[in-house]
């Protein structure tokens, strides 16, 4: 294939840089994608979703009598799709090699779009897990807070032990998010339940449980690691599927990184909408070959009690 000597780009090559982007779309694997809950109803820009609510049962070994009855009053979130663009990429006109190798599968321009855009995706699930959340009454758009008692302290360090110092990710800060879940009827058998950190976390947890060797907990932790350095990346840790990332929110300001323990059912997210591709030619600038992309993607929390927060401080 060649842009020819007027760089005029053929209508089969837009085509087949559109057809091989949608694809790698289709079939990438970001950090989050497994555990995201992918809702293919969500077509519009707006997607609403109704809250559960608790069906209680009762005894009633009465004969006739009048029903009573409660309405079903389960509130709503929603959420919006996010507009987001590949980074526009100039490619010089006499460079024929890398002009050609732009609409390619295997090619760096497709093979770099597309880890930005698996980081971007990572980066938006990870903000819904602790931003407001909207609801309340029609149209769904009243904030909704991350409450405030779904966060591990970050000086949190055993039951029955007082807030102490800032720590950083220790068995016992996963053991006290399994402890609240369960609190909350959330059931480890049925639920999908993830833990998000990141590779200063996972080195915080071994470092806890050599200096323990002997505890149960260590010994939970240790056979945990050394599962996933034997390639068995879906290896539970206290009943977590973890997810490694490097992209989870870290305050520039305290270091504290916050990791986040969830069930997948937690969250709406929309499968990837709107894909277009570009190629165009930029007179002013020489005639330069200009390539992006652009899509749209939402995820948002809907159950807070399924969602945790565990704030870190990696150097405490």
């Amino acid at each position: 294939m060649s842009f020819g000597t007027l760089f005029q780009i053929p209508e089969h090559t837009r085509r087949q840089f559109q057809d091989s982007f949608t694809a790698a779309i289709q079939q990438q694997e970001s950090k989050f994608k497994p555990v995201m809950n992918i809702d293919p109803e969500w077509t519009a820009k707006q997607y609403v979703k109704r809250m559960r609510d608790t069906i209680s049962w009762r005894v009633n070994n009465t004969r006739f009598g009048a029903t009573n009855a409660e309405e079903f009053e389960a509130g709503f979130r929603s959420g919006f799709w996010s507009a987001i663009e590949a980074t526009p990429k100039k490619f010089d006109r006499i460079d024929q090699k890398l002009l050609d190798s732009i609409p390619l599968p295997t090619g760096p321009v497709i093979e770099d779009m597309m880890m930005g855009h698996e980081r971007i995706v990572d980066d938006l699930f990870i903000a819904a897990s602790t931003a407001d959340a909207l609801g309340g009454a029609e149209p769904y758009i009243t904030p909704q807070s991350f409450p405030s008692g779904q966060a591990i302290d970050v000086g949190y360090i055993k039951p029955l032990v007082a807030i102490g110092a800032n720590q950083g990710l220790t068995p016992w800060k996963v053991l006290e998010a399994r402890r609240r879940f369960k609190a909350a009827f959330i059931d480890f058998d049925r639920e999908d339940m993830v833990l998000a950190i990141s590779s200063e976390e996972e080195t915080q947890l071994i470092l806890s449980a050599e200096a323990a060797p002997n505890n149960a907990w260590a010994k939970v932790t240790l056979e945990w690691f050394k599962s996933r350095l034997e390639g068995n990346m879906d290896a539970k840790l206290m009943g977590f599927r973890v997810v490694s990332s490097e992209r989870l929110y870290q305050d520039p300001n305290t270091g504290i990184r916050t990791c986040v323990a969830f069930a997948k059912r937690a969250f709406c997210v929309s499968p990837v909408q709107g894909i277009e591709t570009h190629i165009d030619v930029l007179p002013t600038q020489r005639h330069s070959i200009q390539v992006t992309a652009y899509a749209q993607f939402g995820a948002f929390r809907v159950f807070d009690e399924m969602v945790i927060k565990i704030p870190c401080d990696p150097s405490p």
